[in-house]
């Protein structure tokens, strides 16, 4: 693994089919790691992985993250609420939201996604070996007409699974 540097923040992803994965990615201003990626499809569970993460960074690192920021769509309203009782600092995340830079993009995922992928390619975002960040990869843009203007949006989960591209949870969980 690498090092980072900055504030540490910790993107869930929580799964809500069999198929889907609870995933966890740590992520420094410059690298960024995935914590976890597994089919235990319980929040109680979920919530003490992250715990127990947060309590070997304060043994090892004298440093906790400053924010866990939890899909809280659907099923992720779930694990928010858990983890919102035992930890500090959880942010429930809804990407289907308006966006910060609501005249560019259609919601605040295609935002988070568009950001992120400039911080890859400028290399300001360091990714730590891992097959997992090829779901990057799968994550299409395209141009939406809104009115004269185009806005940035994002192939949705439900077009990316009619095309065979299984659910993006760790490219989630770090756009989170």
């Amino acid at each position: 693994g690498g090092s980072g540097f900055g504030f540490l923040k910790i993107g869930c992803d929580p799964a809500g089919e069999g198929t889907n994965f609870n995933t966890a990615v740590a992520k420094y201003r410059n690298y960024a790691k995935i914590l976890f990626k597994e089919r235990i499809l319980d929040q109680f569970q979920f919530a003490k992985k992250i715990i127990d993460y947060r309590n070997e960074l304060r043994r090892t690192e004298q440093m906790i993250p400053i924010g866990y920021y939890v899909d809280r769509v659907g099923v992720g309203e779930g694990y928010f609420q858990t983890l919102r009782r035992d930890l500090e600092n959880v942010m429930g995340i809804n990407v289907g939201r308006t966006a910060l830079n609501f005249e560019e993009f259609v919601n605040l995922r295609a935002e988070a996604f568009w950001r992120l992928r400039q911080d890859i390619k400028s290399k300001k975002l360091q990714l730590e070996k891992d097959d997992d960040w090829f779901q990057l990869s799968q994550i299409k843009y395209r141009t939406k007409l809104e009115g004269r203007k185009g806005k940035i949006e994002i192939m949705s989960k439900e077009e990316m699974m009619a095309n065979g591209i299984a659910s993006p949870d760790v490219a989630d969980a770090l756009m989170l």
